[in-house]
């Protein structure tokens, strides 16, 4: 039986404040939190944190090699309109994955 891969995908960008620049991005306890609870039901949990913008090839190359059956988008209202361009990119690249979000913004 295969088991459902759930891929988390975190955006930690900020172009603006230039005492973040080189910054390796910000732990995020929601993400920690539902990935054990994801694990102790048997789902296999990845996560691709984006503390830079990629083009897009390199995005769904990236998300590819996970394979997931789910991406969930953690977004704050400062991070939402990337989520937003990625699901359009995976839509477009006909990607087969369910597409959530959550987060603050959701919330």
């Amino acid at each position: 039986m295969n088991r459902t891969k759930f891929l988390f995908i975190y955006p930690d960008i900020n172009q603006s404040d230039s005492a973040y620049v080189g910054n390796k991005g910000s732990y995020y306890y929601g993400i920690a939190q539902l990935s054990a609870v994801l694990r102790q039901h048997g789902i296999d949990v990845s996560l691709l944190h984006y503390t830079d913008l990629l083009p897009k090839e390199t995005f769904l190359q990236q998300v590819r090699s996970c394979s997931p059956d789910i991406v969930g988008f953690s977004a704050t209202t400062m991070m939402v309109a990337f989520c937003y361009q990625w699901a359009s990119w995976l839509k477009e690249a006909s990607m087969p994955q369910k597409l959530v979000i959550g987060g603050c913004h959701a919330t």
